[in-house]
């Protein structure tokens, strides 16, 4: 499957259809506790995919906080005093994708030199990205569940287990409101967006040092 956006062109490594991946109309009558669980384990020895799941609620929250805030930056700890950060872009109210930020930098030419300037761009760089993000709303509705899969494109990079503390931060600063004030401020100010502060405001979540 092809993704084509403004900008943006890669080969994407999921369907975005539950459809296409599940047997729907069997999971359908399933309870939900029974349809979570072959979630995870369906994917639990894949060392490129990590899945997971968050409520109606959840999910229609995050839908609405994205619309006017589309980036984020999400550090991934590789230990004590040692990160990177990701840089993530709603490029859809389903799917995310989320990008070194060194690399996404050097595609960009909205961004600036430094951490502080442009990040609030809502132009899509056209850099394969580390992880993709895609939500499943198929089930919302008849059981207050939205199935969430991880792909994780560049493993070289960031493992399964990073990638699962990743995506909780990210689902934590669209859904938290004490959180999320900090991504609206990336988008909406970035200029006020104080890279320093974030991270030490955040880093009991974090764990950086």
């Amino acid at each position: 499957m092809i993704i084509t956006r403004p900008k943006l062109t890669f080969s994407y490594p999921s369907s975005r259809k539950l459809g296409d991946i599940v047997k729907l109309r069997l999971l359908e009558k399933l309870p939900r506790r029974r349809i979570i669980e072959i979630w995870k384990q369906n994917y639990m020895e894949d060392s490129w995919v990590y899945t997971d799941y968050i409520t109606k609620e959840q999910y229609e929250r995050i839908n609405s906080n994205q619309r006017q805030n589309r980036n984020f930056i999400v550090p991934v700890r590789k230990g004590v005093n040692r990160y990177y950060n990701l840089f993530s872009q709603f490029i859809s109210e389903k799917i995310v994708l989320m990008t070194a930020l060194e690399r996404y930098k050097q595609y960009s030419s909205k961004l600036g030199s430094s951490v502080r300037e442009g990040l609030g761009s809502r132009e899509v760089n056209n850099g394969t990205p580390d992880l993709v993000v895609t939500m499943y709303d198929e089930l919302k509705n008849t059981h207050d569940l939205v199935l969430v899969k991880m792909d994780i494109v560049n493993d070289k990079d960031i493992n399964k287990k990073e990638s699962e503390v990743v995506l909780s931060h990210l689902l934590s600063f669209y859904t938290d409101f004490n959180l999320f004030r900090w991504v609206k401020t990336f988008n909406n100010n970035p200029r006020d967006f104080i890279y320093n502060d974030y991270i030490k405001e955040n880093n009991k979540m974090f764990n950086l040092s």
